[in-house]
């Protein structure tokens, strides 16, 4: 064992001269993973000695946890994704045959597939639950701005690389909803124009197929890839969101106070996804009928609330004049921080807000469920 350990402190001795190994490490720095940055001057032994050493504030406890639960499902998303690349087959006569043989053909191909399809519902889940959480303790003020607007935008991707994963699945609900989707995103000003010249034609199934699938192995991961890092980097700089009592608490060592708790973090969210995918399995579906829409169709639970909102209006108003809105909805959403300016200092002024937040959370709400019940299939 000793001489196992010498080999090994040989072998690092002698790439760290001629690599700088603790710049490689201080990478999972950036991301939340090592949270106590590196000394990338130093010899990697050394400079992890010291950042194991300095106290770190609870950087893994809730609600802060939320930042590391969408790096994780992230990478997992990865990970899961890579392997169902190995056999997806991006043509129209054999992508739904290739989903099959995933699912039935290959060892362990279906768990892969629901674990894949459970693991973007929880980011999503988790995307939103983290939005909400800024939302109401005013976590877009000043100097908190640019973070809230990269936690915008990392769920506007994510549902994007839900929407366009579900595309490929090639079946007849999940390519019937796409499109009824599509047709909302193409009436939008401004956002309408770029979807159309990225997508073209909804009707040509071959090339949307081929666009989606380069959509959502690269364009979209490199996307939500720099919204983390902008994200982690804001908030090394800014600092950690104060928890209520944390001042009286003493400060902990970095390895039993972040990595065993990135463990535990792991394991559990593993533990839901597999209960998911073996409880609550998405179905196959049939192959696609691109001749008749299904009946009972619904458009995806992201989707709920702002199809919602531009079904409620009279069916006289066109549809451009009613995507207009939801453009305008969207656009305050993330500029938010730019737009509230308020100061949330004195107790009655807080319970103003706090009421505020929670009639807009209702609405949200409301739009969803109103969104859940219409049907958009053709019979």
């Amino acid at each position: 064992m000793a001489n196992e350990t010498g080999r090994l402190h040989q072998l690092i001795d002698w790439t760290e001269k001629r690599l700088n190994l603790t710049e490689m490490v201080s990478l999972l720095t950036m991301f939340g993973l090592f949270y106590t940055e590196l000394n990338t001057s130093k010899p990697l032994s050394e400079a992890v000695r010291e950042a194991l050493a300095k106290p770190l504030p609870a950087y893994s406890r809730w609600p802060r946890v939320m930042g590391l639960l969408v790096l994780i499902l992230f990478l997992f998303e990865l990970g899961t994704g890579l392997l169902l690349a190995f056999y997806y087959r991006p043509t129209p006569q054999e992508s739904y045959a290739s989903i099959l043989i995933i699912a039935r053909g290959v060892r362990f191909g279906w768990f892969v597939r629901q674990m894949h399809f459970w693991g973007a519902q929880l980011l999503l889940v988790i995307l939103i639950a983290r939005l909400i959480r800024f939302f109401f303790r005013g976590h877009y003020r000043p100097p908190r701005e640019l973070i809230w607007i990269t936690a915008a935008l990392l769920l506007v991707t994510a549902t994007h690389l839900d929407f366009t994963g579900r595309f490929l699945a090639s079946n007849n609900d999940f390519y019937w909803s796409s499109r009824r989707a599509m047709e909302l995103l193409f009436s939008i000003p401004i956002m309408g124009v770029f979807f159309s010249f990225v997508i073209h034609e909804i009707e040509d199934y071959t090339f949307t197929l081929s666009r989606f699938y380069f959509m959502h192995i690269l364009m979209l991961p490199t996307l939500f890839w720099g919204l983390l890092y902008l994200s982690f980097s804001g908030i090394r700089r800014i600092g950690l969101t104060e928890i209520k009592g944390e001042e009286h608490r003493p400060a902990r060592e970095t390895f039993p106070a972040h990595l065993y708790n990135l463990l535990i973090i792991v394991v559990f969210i593993f533990g839901i996804l597999v209960t998911f995918s073996v409880l609550v399995p998405v179905p196959f579906g049939e192959p696609i009928d691109y001749l008749e829409t299904p009946g009972n169709l619904r458009i995806p639970w992201y989707l709920l609330a702002p199809y919602g909102l531009v079904e409620i209006f009279p069916s006289w108003m066109p549809i451009s004049g009613r995507s207009l809105i939801l453009l305008v909805v969207l656009m305050v959403f993330i500029l938010l921080p730019f737009l509230d300016r308020r100061s949330n200092r004195e107790p009655s002024q807080r319970r103003r807000i706090w009421i505020v937040n929670f009639v807009l959370l209702a609405v949200w709400i409301f739009f969803t469920f109103y969104g859940a019940f219409l049907d958009i299939g053709g019979g």
